[in-house]
């Protein structure tokens, strides 16, 4: 006798596969910028001014004696994240615009997985543009 029992709903790791490699590795680098915001303009000193020279300079005072040690964590913060930030809101949209166009010839089946597609990385812009925002305000209000 055969059950006919519902079929299983997808598991996380199943959902997450469905997104593809590069898919992943796009939205794990805007997780990981998401991350760095609160960063973005946080100085040595605790001060909030946007001075790029100070992050160069930050790590090389306690760190040795040659004047060479950078704050990797500094340097990423102000110089590295924010630009990246910047390119990765207009890649994430353009990845969701070719996914529509993908979708627009696919059976039901592929049109939902590309909805789910669309979903994940319109969240995951929200998100990018949520908290880089108040840093770019500030910089564009200097």
């Amino acid at each position: 006798m055969m059950s006919d029992a519902p079929p299983r709903p997808p598991t996380l790791r199943q959902r997450v596969a469905e997104l593809g490699a590069l898919r992943i590795a796009l939205l794990a680098a805007v997780a990981v910028l998401v991350a760095s915001a609160p960063f973005a303009s946080l100085f040595g000193d605790g001060s909030d001014a946007i001075d790029f020279s100070a992050a160069l300079t930050a790590g090389s005072e306690g760190l040795g004696s040659s004047g060479t040690d950078f704050s990797l964590g500094l340097l990423w913060a102000t110089l590295i994240a924010p630009p990246l930030a910047v390119m990765f809101a207009f890649v994430v949209p353009l990845d969701m615009l070719m996914s529509r166009i993908y979708m627009s010839d696919k059976s039901a089946a592929e049109r939902a997985r590309y909805r789910r597609i669309l979903a994940a990385e319109a969240l995951a812009l929200a998100l990018l543009a949520g908290v880089w925002t108040p840093f770019f305000v500030s910089l564009l209000s200097v």
